[in-house]
């Protein structure tokens, strides 16, 4: 069975069969938003408060295709300095160009400053992979960012190099300093086209929702880094 968790603006998170409360009096810092203004003129408007953006390392250098991106507590890079660059582009919800959808690209320094108040879930996504899915060799190919007024979720796309299997671990917290949880979705699909993973979707609330129906289930535990590390 498909389930969906909602990021309530009232502070409530809910699922299929449970509900957690947490108070949501943060919201974000007007300077985020601002910062959007200041891209070179490549945005000929603020976006407003909620954003969808994906972060990749792009380059020559063998690290940077072999390591991906490095995860540290408040701050994504890139393997190596010289031929490999973060990017950040923003992904355009709504009508495609030419069937594809259109990326524009912003620049690193509003990633930066919401990690910095929410946190990357560093220590969980280690932990997680080691213990859950006994990963310790691996990179991570991109990284999915959502964030409203209220609300703030990532989505690592993680590639196991023993194997060569692909992973995705999602996580969300309700707020500055607010509860944080992980979500992970996992098992088959009735469809053998399709794949179980999760999907974040942006809103009032934010929506995370397994893809599939079938033996996709989503599993949901609290994120506590400190407690991890």
């Amino acid at each position: 069975m498909k389930k969906i968790v909602f990021i309530g603006v009232l502070g409530s998170l809910l699922f299929l069969g449970a509900s957690c409360s947490k108070s949501m009096e943060e919201s974000m810092p007007s300077e985020v938003r601002l910062m959007e203004q200041e891209q070179n003129g490549l945005l000929a408007k603020s976006a407003g408060p909620e954003i969808e953006w994906m972060i990749y390392c792009e380059g020559s250098c063998e690290e940077c295709e072999g390591t991906g991106i490095k995860v540290k507590p408040t701050v994504y890079e890139c393997a190596c300095e010289t031929d490999c660059a973060l990017k950040v582009a923003r992904v355009q919800v709504g009508p495609t160009v030419g069937g594809k959808t259109d990326h524009s690209p912003l620049g690193k320094r509003q990633v930066d400053s919401l990690t910095a108040l929410y946190g990357t879930f560093n220590a969980h996504l280690e932990h997680s992979l080691a213990n859950r899915y006994e990963v310790n060799n691996y990179k991570i190919s991109r990284v999915d960012v959502y964030a409203t007024a209220k609300s703030f979720a990532l989505k690592y796309h993680i590639t196991n190099l023993d194997d060569g299997g692909e992973i995705t671990l999602s996580y969300m917290k309700e707020g500055v300093g607010g509860a944080g949880y992980e979500v992970d979705c996992n098992g088959g699909c009735v469809s053998a086209s399709a794949k179980c993973t999760e999907r974040i979707k942006l809103g009032s609330p934010i929506v995370i929702e397994c893809t599939c129906e079938g033996e996709c289930k989503m599993d949901i535990t609290p994120s506590e880094e400190n407690e991890l590390e």
